[in-house]
């Protein structure tokens, strides 16, 4: 972490701190603000997200199009799309 970061950080607390302290809150709550390292480690985690009441039955796999799973757990062979540019018979190459 640079210098730059820890004091970017230090910074956004006191003016959190002096923000509550204006509205009378309390300083239970404050924490750091977190470097991309951390985001990207909190994102692996799955950290924050829902699982409570998903139903995995109205996911449609990309792959085969059936309902239930997604397309990294489909048992199907991997269909390959090609993304190609239609040329037109009238396209000529012209100098602008």
């Amino acid at each position: 972490m640079t210098v730059e970061e820890l004091a970017g950080r230090f910074l956004a607390v006191e003016e959190e701190l002096d923000m509550e302290e204006e509205e009378g809150g309390q300083h239970g709550g404050t924490r750091l603000l977190l470097t991309e390292e951390e985001w990207r480690a909190r994102d692996r985690s799955g950290a924050g997200k829902k699982r409570g009441n998903f139903d995995i039955r109205k996911v449609r796999c990309y792959n085969c199009q059936v309902y239930g799973h997604y397309a990294r757990d489909c048992t199907e062979p991997r269909k390959e799309q090609a993304h190609l540019a239609a040329a037109n018979a009238d396209d000529e190459p012209a100098l602008l």
